[in-house]
């Protein structure tokens, strides 16, 4: 059985609450808004920084974290919590505009959507369950990408990608999100795989707030080719540039770190 317990100190301390099923409102056992360390066994959580599973969420792996960093939120900012269902992972590709014509169901990656009927044919698509997935336009995750995160996409504007140009997908589980304002703001660009130069992404030297998605951590390099000063990004959010160490707008290559 999966079990969250919330601690309203840091180093799990002070008052605690055990949960073992979701909670909307953890306002109902007085701990709404008022934890700073948290373990998590059995299986993934889910935390949110509204009641009813509403706003900034953050997915707990099984684990001890003895204050708010380390899970990427902030202290005393979380509302309601439920088990996460990494499990359920599906994307839902419509040949037409708005779910309509055709529809394939995919729950694994797809080197080829030739293979599943649907190559070069996607209009809209949904995402279901906990995961993000990567949309590329080229055969074997190659060519121009795509994260699409949990939701609807009723047109292909939707993810900023091209109507019917679509050729291979999978799971997106470790990647990051380059901001070109602070506080995630501006335009945004999605890295799955290391980037020798981010003029290639059309964001070279435009970075100013970023979020690590997933377990690994990744390394920002002020110039290309991972030369120059650089950073490790751990898993969280950077809504300033000064949140890793860097300088606004400097930064050329990225790359998981080994």
């Amino acid at each position: 059985m999966s079990k969250i317990i919330l601690y309203s100190d840091m180093n799990f301390a002070g008052k605690s609450v055990e949960l073992t099923q979701a909670c909307g409102a953890l306002s109902e056992f007085g701990m709404n808004n008022d934890a700073s360390s948290i373990v998590v066994t059995g299986g993934d959580w889910i935390v949110y920084e509204d009641n009813q599973y509403q706003g900034k969420r953050h997915i707990l792996k099984p684990g001890r974290y003895p204050y708010w960093t380390k899970w990427g939120g902030q202290n005393d900012k979380i509302s309601s919590a439920k088990p996460g269902t990494r499990r359920e992972r599906k994307i839902i590709l419509y040949s037409d505009d708005n779910f309509g014509g055709k529809k394939v169901f995919l729950t694994e990656a797809s080197v080829y959507l030739k293979l599943q009927g649907m190559n070069d044919q996607v209009s809209s698509a949904k995402v279901v369950g906990e995961l993000s997935w990567a949309v590329y336009d080229d055969p074997d995750f190659k060519g121009t990408s795509h994260i699409l995160q949990p939701g609807d996409y009723p047109h292909w504007t939707s993810w900023g990608g091209a109507n019917d140009k679509m050729s291979s997908v999978k799971p997106a589980k470790n990647y990051i999100i380059l901001y070109s304002d602070d506080n995630f703001g501006g335009k945004k660009f999605f890295v799955t795989e290391a980037s020798v130069y981010l003029k290639l992404q059309g964001v070279n030297d435009q970075v100013s707030s970023a979020k690590v998605v997933g377990e690994l951590s990744w390394v920002v390099y002020d110039d290309p080719d991972f030369k120059g000063t650089s950073h490790t990004l751990k898993p969280g959010d950077y809504p300033h540039w000064t949140s890793w160490g860097g300088a606004n707008d400097k930064m050329s290559s990225v790359k998981p770190a080994e």
